[in-house]
This record gives C-alpha cells, sequence and structure tokens, in this order.
C-alpha cells in the first residue's frame, strides 16, 4: 500500500450450511470481505464476495464405531468477486476492479480420533486451467482438541 501512514478496518462474514445424506455432505455458503486502507494519501476499500459449494465424500481409512470410514475427501469449488474503490496509484498495480475468479479445492481429511485430524489440499487456478500457471498452493491443518 503506498501513501505513507496506513490504518486499516476489516471486515469478514461467513455463511453457510450443510446437507447431509448418509455420509455424503454438500455445504453451500458465501463469505463477504471488505478491508478498507487509510493513508495520507487518500482510502482505498476492497470487497470481495465469495460463493462457494463444498462436497465431502467418504474415504479411506479406519472405520469409526459405525464401521464407516472416517477418513474424507472434500471437492471444493469457490468463485471470488473483488470490487476495488480509491485512486489506481493507491491500489496494487495488478489489481483489478471487477474482477471475477474460480478455483477448484481438492482436500484429504485423515481423522485419527474424535479430537485429532490433519487436512491436507491442494487449489488450482480454474481460470488459468490447463496452463503452467493452474496451481494456485496448497495448505495443511493439523487440529487437536484437548
Amino acid at each position: 500500500m503506498k501513501g505513507g501512514a496506513v490504518t486499516t478496518d476489516r471486515i469478514f462474514a461467513i455463511f453457510g450450511a450443510d446437507y447431509r445424506y448418509n455420509e455424503f455432505v454438500v455445504s453451500p455458503g458465501i463469505e463477504l470481505a471488505e478491508r478498507d486502507w487509510r493513508t495520507n494519501s487518500g482510502d482505498v476499500t476492497y470487497r470481495d464476495l465469495l460463493p462457494n459449494v463444498w462436497f465431502k465424500l467418504p474415504a479411506f481409512g479406519h472405520e469409526n464405531l459405525q464401521g464407516k470410514s472416517s477418513d474424507a475427501f472434500r471437492v471444493g469449488y469457490i468463485s471470488t468477486w473483488h470490487r476495488a474503490f480509491g485512486p489506481l496509484e493507491l491500489r496494487d498495480p495488478q489489481d483489478e476492479d471487477g474482477r471475477l475468479e474460480h478455483r477448484l479445492d481438492l482436500a484429504y481429511e485423515f481423522n485419527f480420533s474424535m479430537n485429532a485430524s490433519l487436512a491436507l489440499m491442494a487449489t488450482g487456478d480454474l481460470d488459468k486451467f490447463l496452463t503452467d500457471k493452474s496451481w494456485d498452493g496448497g495448505s495443511g491443518m493439523l487440529r487437536v482438541r484437548f
């Protein structure tokens, strides 16, 4: 962010639901994000709207008490509508107001017990599908409850 001293405000909201059918779960949702940057040279606001849908499918792994696999595949589609307001000279040169992006997330969730799991995820950029830039990153999350 250009423009001298910076202060920011952020708002982030997530709305969603789970619809279950046996071991299958469909989770549509929407996320809203707003970031306001105030500098000595002017203000910039970014707003993102992210509709998404996730599918949880049974996978391999050990069986839970009901005799079903406790591990899961997760497949997610996320779309982002990005809006940017403020002087162009203060914004990132690659920033584009009104940009629409599409991503595909693939994950495997290892559930070791009711209190421990490891999720590994890879993200692909569907706007650059079948190019050398289609890989968008990956992540891992270890969750342990005490």
